[in-house]
């Protein structure tokens, strides 16, 4: 088991983190936002 965090923002947008790092963000009506992974976690054209 892993303890998360919802936090919610007055805009109605979420965000779930584990610890420090952000796992998912919704907007206000409950649709996925697309992040941006960070720059050694990109996939590499070959």
């Amino acid at each position: 088991k892993v303890k998360v965090r919802v936090h919610r923002y007055p805009d109605g947008d979420m965000a779930v983190f584990h610890g420090p790092r952000l796992l998912a963000s919704y907007d206000s009506t409950g649709k996925l936002k697309k992040s941006q992974a960070p720059a050694g976690m990109q996939p590499q054209a070959g």
